[in-house]
């Protein structure tokens, strides 16, 4: 179950009941509404990133594994 808040305040409550992802999303607010004081435009980024669509994706890579052990220290960019 996914949980969405406006308030971290009661994040252990839905902890409780079960939910396994909770996202803050007045966090979030905040931060967008802070870093657009600073980086003009910033906002127009973070949109592009969060929308879901064939060219933004993100995978989780387990650095654990013996077949990503090469992947250890290196960063990854693909454009």
């Amino acid at each position: 179950m996914i949980a969405e808040l406006n308030n971290g305040d009661y994040k252990e409550s839905l902890i409780d009941a079960g939910a396994n992802e909770i996202v803050v999303a007045g966090n979030y607010r905040h931060a967008i509404m802070k870093q657009s004081l600073f980086n003009h435009g910033i906002s127009k980024v973070l949109d592009e990133i969060m929308q879901y669509n064939d060219d933004n994706e993100f995978y989780k890579i387990d650095l654990s594994l013996p077949q990503n052990r090469h992947l250890v220290g290196k960063l990854l960019m693909n454009y």
